[in-house]
């Protein structure tokens, strides 16, 4: 009888530490969705930003370029935000080829976390690199000449109609 109520005392500490590993593996699920969507976000904002510096190149052969792409490109970063959070200068960084008509745009934020500041993580860096390739710009050259829509993304957040 006595091995009884030890076994019963053994299984409510399992399942007390089961509960905590689980929710903390809950836990960390949520940190790293919103982490992902942030990423996915500013992925979204560099890829504006670039297309919208590339399109200087096609839409704008009078100004002078690296300024104009580089303007371009920075002043669409900054009209985005990141999980609702705005997109600041220092958070964006924007090189331009010149030579080979490319616009790279960089884009960082901080977040906040949730969960990890139980761990002593506050906040975590999420940022995105885009280079446009050769054929979005040709793209963007085709809808130019044809009067359609240049869009950035399948859900057609960054659109503008062409001439």
């Amino acid at each position: 009888m006595n091995t009884s109520k030890k076994q019963k005392g053994f299984v409510l500490v399992v399942l007390a530490l089961l509960l905590v590993a689980l929710i903390g593996f809950l836990a960390l699920a949520v940190d790293i969705g919103v982490l992902y969507s942030a990423r996915t976000s500013a992925q979204e904002v560099a890829d504006a930003a670039a297309l919208a510096g590339a399109f200087t190149f096609i839409n704008d052969t009078q100004s002078s370029q690296p300024q104009t792409a580089s303007s371009n490109a920075l002043q669409v970063a900054l009209n985005n935000s990141v999980l609702g959070q705005p997109v600041a200068a220092a958070d964006v960084n924007v090189n331009v080829d010149v030579a080979n008509r490319r616009v790279a745009v960089d884009v960082q934020s901080t977040q906040n976390t949730y969960f990890a500041r139980a761990l002593g993580v506050q906040t975590a860096n999420v940022g995105w690199k885009l280079l446009p390739k050769r054929r979005e710009i040709r793209r963007a050259q085709h809808a130019r000449s044809h009067g359609l829509f240049l869009c950035n993304r399948a859900d057609h957040r960054f659109c503008r109609i062409l001439p």
